[in-house]
């Protein structure tokens, strides 16, 4: 019976040590320490924004102007590539140290990493990914667009930029009560359309006036240091 308990030991300290050695290898490593340092340069871009910019909102991904290789990643463990997922649109940015901002699409070692308002990054257990699931989307999503959408998109914008007074609150309002379809498209306007940066300025408007999404963003407690 001793010698039984020493051979399923001695099998599974060798099995739990070729897990271990495999989890954190050289090329674990490399992706785990790309992907937490592309959050960080998520969290510089999003402090940077919120200082600069006048409306206190969730703008889309696309005006936070991040550098196109970092709002995927890989998985360190899988070796697929991944998206970021981000807040959806529309919630009052607090600055808040409890409230998620971006975090990885699939738990990394069992806990998903993410980036809060106040621009720290930590883990949050999967539990915890589950209850704001709901409310995230990725760049990905929010730059896909129906050619019929992009058509009436930019046929809103020209109407917007015209001298009339009354047609810019008429097109705040088409462009408020369709603002998933519409608001994500007007930073995607090419600068030959705009010179002038103009869809910028109808953008945070129209952030300005839209409601706070339905869904509810749960505060979060006990985030976890980030280790490897």
């Amino acid at each position: 019976m001793k010698i039984l308990l020493i051979l399923f030991s001695t099998v599974f300290m060798f099995t739990n040590s070729v897990v271990s050695q495999e989890k954190f290898s050289e090329e674990y490593q490399k992706r785990f320490y790309q992907t937490k340092s592309r959050i960080r340069q998520i969290s510089t871009s999003l402090k940077i924004f919120h200082e600069i910019a006048e409306v206190k909102k969730i703008a889309p991904i696309k005006m936070y102007d991040f550098t196109p290789t970092i709002t995927d990643y890989i998985h360190p463990k899988t070796g697929k590539k991944e998206n970021f997922l981000f807040i959806k649109m529309g919630y009052k940015y607090e600055g808040a140290k409890d409230l998620i901002f971006a975090v990885t699409e699939s738990p990394i070692n069992g806990l998903h990493m993410a980036c809060f308002e106040n621009g720290k990054i930590g883990n949050i257990t999967q539990e915890q990914f589950k209850l704001y699931e709901k409310i995230l989307t990725s760049i990905e999503k929010q730059s896909t667009f129906k050619e019929s959408d992009q058509e009436r998109a930019l046929e809103l914008f020209k109407q917007w930029k015209s001298k009339d007074p009354n047609a810019k609150i008429d097109v705040e309002k088409i462009i408020l009560d369709n603002a998933d379809k519409y608001l994500s498209f007007l930073c995607f306007v090419d600068h030959k359309q705009d010179p002038d940066g103009a869809s910028t300025n109808l953008t945070f408007n129209i952030l300005k006036k839209m409601p706070e999404p339905k869904e509810k963003r749960p505060r979060l407690k006990d985030i976890k240091k980030i280790e490897l």
